[in-house]
């Protein structure tokens, strides 16, 4: 076989391989977008919840008569 041809050949696969890797890379780039997406939106319906939460026990101290400060 000519030299010529196998390199020819060796870098096709190497640029294939390369390519492959690059839509791979990419791919988890995506994945790990969505990931911290979703924490995010996680961490802020948790704050919203604890918010909820206080609320809803500073007004029910309130209607049964808890004293606010101690």
């Amino acid at each position: 076989m000519d030299t010529c041809i196998i390199l020819q050949v060796v870098l096709y696969s190497w640029e294939e391989h390369r390519s492959k890797c690059c839509m791979i890379r990419s791919y988890f780039r995506q994945v790990t977008l969505s990931v911290h997406f979703l924490l995010l939106l996680m961490e802020s319906r948790l704050r919203i919840e604890g918010r909820e939460l206080r609320i809803e026990y500073s007004f029910i101290r309130k209607v049964v008569g808890v004293p606010t400060k101690f």
